[in-house]
């Protein structure tokens, strides 16, 4: 499970928000609180299917299911369902008999409810036929089957509505399913008689990837002229696909890490429509010029049973990468930092997981951290300084100038004006090495160079130094 800063606690790569559903019993009954995390693409639903076919549907009816979630976790309580019941035409991944039974669970906003009996469940089906879409019933279709428990039903999905941070989501296992679209109709409306059996496939048959209706509502609302046109799959694109999704797939971990890793990116598209971002950010704060090995935060403190998983392999990235470092599921500084804004993205792995990159920008910045450092009053300014070799100077290139020693001084041309001011040269250890009074150094009049007498060298090539220039009367 990788996460990145993400945080999904999933079974490959972590993206963001607990995997399944969360259950909440208030008295009773016992209610669902389905988190929304985007639409799945075609490739994550065919990663997930136990059982890809081309059928066509015989019948359907309101049940009360033994709750199951699409991640396995079983719940000794029974949910609101409607069960269907396929003729298989053809099998396109995974094997079975001539007829496949699956279901699909019913919610409906903060009425979706367990019950404690298939009865009551059954009886409380009300939702279900409202919200079912219908409009495919006549025709062939693809169906996405997934199985959570070995050996246990299989799953549509789920069917109905609830809002989501003030949006409405709809779920209807069909095409026009928010989020996971396991029923995909055939693109052209049957003809007066159905077929039946293994036939009635034409060459070039195309399944609907989209909703018809929705793609010329959204062509409308656009106010573009002429007819929209609906995204389909033929079935022979189908199946290549298939075939290749599958074909990568070296083990059971492997198809866990890939599948996380589809959702991790899934988690961050949907994040970017909603708030323009595919990153969760977190900030902190933190005094300038403290000791490398200072630590920072616990950037999986967040996440709620953390505690619980034992990180494989922890790494960071982005622009300020190096300057942390991560250790035990803490992040510590790597050297002592100058004032200014700090961004790494913070990804990790989970103990008997595997790795399946390449990983996605989404996935690798999905979790932000923004440390904000703050230098003591009286600071003019702060910079690294990392001295190197020049001929027989040692030289330092910082944001407010030049700096070097050589020959028993230290010379300073510097782009701002210290008057008034000392140059602090802190080390990874936080101490200061060296301060210089400006007051006291020598001025070259042409150059506007500040001179020092050092005789002893202060800084070796390949040092990790801070600068300060901090007011003379400030601590």
């Amino acid at each position: 499970m990788r996460a990145s800063i993400i945080i999904v606690l999933s079974a490959t790569l972590l993206v963001a928000c607990g995997e399944g559903d969360t259950l909440i019993k208030d008295n009773a009954p016992m209610v669902r609180i389905l988190p929304f995390e985007g639409q799945q693409s075609l490739e994550e639903r065919i990663l997930r299917a136990a059982i890809v076919a081309r059928v066509e549907l015989v019948s359907h009816k309101t049940v009360g299911a033994k709750y199951i979630n699409k991640f396995g976790t079983p719940v000794d309580l029974y949910s609101p369902a409607v069960e269907f019941t396929f003729n298989v035409l053809e099998y396109l991944k995974g094997t079975g008999g001539a007829t496949l039974t699956a279901i699909a669970y019913g919610h409906h906003e903060n009425a979706d409810t367990l019950y404690d009996t298939a009865k009551e469940a059954k009886e409380n089906g009300w939702m279900l036929e409202r919200h079912r879409d219908d409009r495919w019933d006549d025709r062939q279709a693809i169906v996405f089957l997934v199985r959570p428990v070995q050996d246990g039903p299989y799953l549509l999905g789920e069917i109905g509505t609830r809002t989501f941070q003030s949006a409405k989501i709809l779920n209807t296992v069909t095409v026009s399913d928010d989020e996971r679209q396991a029923w995909l109709p055939d693109a052209v409306q049957p003809g007066p008689t159905k077929s039946t059996g293994t036939g009635g496939a034409a060459p070039g048959q195309r399944f609907l990837l989209e909703d018809p209706d929705e793609a010329s509502s959204s062509v409308a609302k656009q106010g573009v002229a002429g007819t929209s046109t609906v995204a389909t799959i033929t079935k022979t694109s189908l199946k290549a696909t298939i075939a290749d999704v599958e074909g990568n797939i070296t083990s059971d971990a492997y198809r866990e890490c890939v599948i996380s890793k589809h959702r991790s990116e899934r988690i961050g598209r949907e994040r970017v429509r909603r708030t323009g971002t595919h990153s969760i950010t977190q900030t902190r704060d933190l005094d300038s010029g403290l000791p490398a090995d200072t630590k920072v935060t616990n950037p999986w403190g967040h996440i709620e049973g953390y505690e619980s998983y034992t990180i494989r392999t922890e790494w960071l990235v982005g622009r300020d990468k190096d300057l942390l470092i991560l250790r035990g599921g803490y992040l510590y500084t790597n050297r002592p930092l100058p004032q200014g804004e700090y961004e790494i993205f913070w990804n990790f792995t989970i103990g008997g997981t595997v790795d399946c990159p390449p990983y996605s920008k989404e996935s690798l910045e999905s979790n932000r951290l923004l440390v904000t450092v703050t230098a003591p009053v009286g600071t003019l300014a702060e910079s690294f300084f990392d001295p190197y070799a020049s001929s027989t100077a040692i030289v330092g290139t910082t944001t407010v100038g030049t700096i070097s020693w050589q020959s028993g001084e230290v010379t300073a041309a510097l782009a701002i004006d210290a008057a008034g001011h000392d140059l602090d040269f802190i080390a990874l250890d936080g101490a200061t090495t060296l301060s210089l009074v400006v007051a006291e150094a020598a001025e070259d009049d042409a150059a506007g160079a500040l001179t020092w007498t050092v005789p002893t060298q202060p800084w070796s090539p390949g040092d990790k130094l801070m600068l300060r220039v901090r007011r003379r009367d400030a601590p």
